[in-house]
């Protein structure tokens, strides 16, 4: 198993109230378990707040979890084999570097095997053709790309190490439709050629439709259903899974 995550929490505190006697706590995080296998799309679904963004930092590691466990391959996990994608490709990219800079900055994860300039150079050439960009962009800012193209610099970027997972919060979301499919094939002839593991966080069940092998649906901090993604998208077996499926078909239709 690629990863497992056992009885996983995270509460934060509730700013009091003026007449609040005692602290309330949200449980963003509430005991959730699941596991990943080597090469399988997992989606995490559900609906704003619902805890699907928390869960990816704790797996990342930018939050720390109150309790539980995360393993990886059975062991702690190592940084350079987990990397994350994140929705808003026009934040999460530095507009003061250059695309050298920001993939140069993933390099510092593993500085003994690319300690010379000429091979970190050779690695960035190689990942801009893998993601279909030119690879003479390296001395250009964030903001002379369009979003679609920004993204594929923040896949490049996540790909650098040669992670064995990548974690993908909304990472279609603020793209439009066309573009978001030539993010998803390139995902998945990524997957094919480095034999990735992918976990999805989305709302979009089209999204989640395409890519997913299984989905887990989320609620209020906890993992209310989790199966094939097949099955849990024909046929719901909790009211929550069927209300989400009801209202992406509703959005569907008033859009179409």
């Amino acid at each position: 198993m690629l990863l497992e995550v056992r009885n996983l929490k995270k509460y934060f505190v509730r700013p009091k109230g003026l007449f609040q006697k005692s602290q309330e706590f949200v449980k963003a995080v509430d005991d959730v378990s699941f596991d990943i296998a080597t090469g399988e799309n997992l989606s995490i679904v559900g609906e704003s707040g619902c805890g699907k963004t928390t869960l990816a930092r704790l797996i990342i590691g930018l939050y720390s979890a109150d309790s539980g466990e995360i393993r990886m391959e059975g062991g702690t996990i190592v940084r350079k084999n987990l990397q994350m994608v994140f929705q808003d490709p026009y934040s999460s990219l530095d507009p003061r570097w250059t695309v050298r800079n920001i993939l140069e900055e993933a390099f510092t994860l593993d500085k003994e095997n690319y300690q010379s300039a000429s091979k970190r150079l050779s690695r960035m050439q190689e990942l801009l053709n893998e993601v279909q960009l030119p690879v003479d962009i390296l001395e250009r800012y964030p903001h002379e790309f369009s979003g679609g193209e920004r993204q594929r610099i923040a896949i490049a970027r996540a790909l650098t190490l040669n992670p064995k997972l990548l974690i993908l919060d909304e990472a279609t979301s603020s793209l439009d439709v066309l573009v978001q499919e030539q993010i998803l094939k390139l995902l998945k002839d990524l997957q094919r050629k480095f034999s990735l593991t992918y976990f999805f966080i989305s709302h979009n069940m089209r999204v989640v439709k395409k890519i997913s092998h299984r989905v887990a649906v989320m609620y209020q901090g906890k993992i209310v259903e989790i199966g094939p993604a097949e099955k849990i998208l024909q046929h719901p077996g909790h009211p929550y899974t069927r209300e989400l499926l009801t209202a992406a078909m509703e959005y569907k239709t008033v859009n179409s």
